[in-house]
């Protein structure tokens, strides 16, 4: 397990090493996505006459996203739009996307998340 945590940069996962990596994917982007709900929920509270202070708040909110998509690079995981990552795979991703708490979906590698399909079967109870 100590390999996932090292700088993964294209690797490639199996569904058993994705799953075991996930709750430490889901506590960082967690911590991350609380932080700027926070900053957003400031900008919109306040009153319009304070509306041309935001560019502070829109900076530090973008520094956040980018603190979390340098962080899950570093795992190994692509990120993909907001709380958004694939797992790479030797035929495509897998794909998550915050707050799910497990892996559950798969894309190929020319189709992107609009596109993810199950990775279990419909009868499968493991969803």
């Amino acid at each position: 397990m100590s390999q996932i945590y090292t700088i993964n940069k294209g690797r490639a996962f199996t569904l058993e090493e994705a799953q075991e990596l996930l709750p430490v994917v889901v506590k960082i982007t967690r911590s991350y996505s609380e932080q700027v709900k926070v900053l957003v929920d400031r900008i919109e509270s306040q009153p319009d006459s304070l509306k041309d202070t935001n560019w502070k708040i829109e900076k530090d909110i973008n520094t956040l996203i980018e603190a979390w998509k340098s962080k899950m690079a570093r795992l190994g995981i692509t990120p993909r739009g907001l709380w958004i990552g694939d797992f790479p795979t030797q035929d495509g991703f897998y794909c998550w996307k915050f707050p799910e708490e497990k892996i559950n979906f798969w894309h190929s590698k020319e189709d992107g998340f609009s596109k993810r399909r199950s990775i279990y079967p419909v009868n499968d109870q493991t969803l």
